[in-house]
């Protein structure tokens, strides 16, 4: 029996099976009405940006099997992926002849059956990437006791995820008066109609060569916490002032720590999701910035987490990921590695270097092409 809904695959996605041997992983992508996006495969969901989401799973496989064998294979591995899909996509892969066969099924678990998906592969990405920039001060009192100045870290980053969780943060586009807030629920503007908006300040030289790039420019917004409207008013209290007064001796640092955040979009969004998209994923990376301020605790005097975008070339979607600004290539070569197969990257590929990272500007500033081979170890 074949099911009405239909498989669009990415051609990278093939590209991306040929370079991995792992039996088992998620595919992210999207869902309309009647078809089914897979733009990508991974082992994990942690990275997988905001606007996307896990259509189904894979099943790397030897050789070609019947359906009953497919059918256990997918009774046996469900329950490992903690999926909560009714009927998730699923790709059957096996690798012959230095190519990559595919089939597409929908698996049911409530009733135990398998359905044959009509599968077409997309040259093309209609999704728009969307990114939002700024920074934000994080005042943390410092303290000898490592557990304790672990627990302020969390504290202090916990505040600033509450202002983020309010209605006080706004996004500008950048470069115009336009802002994306919390009280335009219901506007009728998409982010077709953004995108008309931001090119009108864009050279025609430049958006001729955004058109020619292989990889997507996102739509850049800037981060904005308002301190005064309605917005602003409804974190503050009509109270009788209460004064604590502790008399001890103590030291604070201030960071300034950078946000930039890239979710996916498509023209049709409206501009309450685009707002509600970017303010979970600034969420996520104040998170993100708490883990990495908590991992490196002996060394926070003199490190500031700093976001990388990493566009590996079998990849649809660009990845982010938190270095600490303190640490060269050569010390984060382990973690490098634990992302690599979590990612299903090659590991001889040196992908997510800090020097690999992407800008998305349209050119160079060197001005000239860098090759990211030279002079770099085979360990990714």
């Amino acid at each position: 029996m074949e099911c009405q809904r239909k498989i669009l695959l990415s051609n990278k996605i093939k590209k991306n099976f040929l370079l991995t041997n792992e039996s088992l992983g998620y595919v992210a992508g999207w869902e309309t009405e009647e078809e089914t996006f897979c733009m990508g495969i991974t082992a994990s969901t942690d990275h997988v940006l905001l606007g996307l989401e896990v259509v189904g799973f894979f099943c790397q496989l030897r050789e070609s099997l019947d359906k009953n064998e497919l059918l256990d294979i997918c009774e046996q591995k469900y329950g490992s992926l903690k999926l909560d899909l009714e009927n998730p996509v699923v790709l059957f892969v096996w690798k012959e002849n230095d190519g990559v066969n595919i089939i597409a099924k929908s698996y049911s678990s409530y009733y135990a059956t398998l359905f044959d998906l009509d599968v077409s592969d997309i040259d093309s990405n209609p999704a728009v990437l969307v990114r939002a920039r700024g920074h934000v001060p994080l005042i943390l009192e410092m303290a000898s006791d490592p557990d304790t100045l672990k627990e302020n870290i969390e504290l202090a980053v916990e505040k600033l995820r509450t202002i983020f969780q309010s209605q006080m943060v706004a996004f500008i586009l950048h470069d115009s008066n336009y802002i994306v807030h919390s009280s335009q629920e219901g506007s009728t503007m998409n982010l077709k109609e953004l995108i008309k908006i931001a090119n009108e300040n864009e050279s025609s030289e430049n958006l001729k060569m955004k058109k020619n790039l292989k990889k997507k420019c996102p739509v850049n917004f800037d981060i904005l916490l308002q301190t005064s409207g309605d917005a602003a008013l409804e974190n503050n209290f009509n109270h009788s002032v209460v004064i604590h007064c502790q008399r001890r001796e103590f030291r604070c640092i201030s960071l300034s720590v950078p946000l930039d955040v890239v979710v996916v979009g498509f023209e049709s969004s409206c501009t309450d999701t685009i707002y509600n998209l970017l303010q979970s994923a600034v969420d996520h990376q104040l998170s993100q910035i708490s883990q990495c301020l908590l991992t490196y605790v002996k060394s926070i005097e003199s490190l500031l987490p700093l976001p990388h975008h990493f566009y590996p070339d079998m990849w649809e979607f660009p990845v982010t990921l938190i270095y600490p600004s303190n640490k060269a290539d050569k010390e984060l070569e382990n973690y490098r590695k634990e992302l690599h197969k979590e990612l299903l990257l090659p590991v001889d590929r040196p992908f997510l270097r800090k020097l690999n990272a992407c800008d998305f500007s349209v050119v160079s500033p060197s001005g000239h092409l860098i090759n990211p081979h030279e002079g770099l170890n085979p360990s990714g």
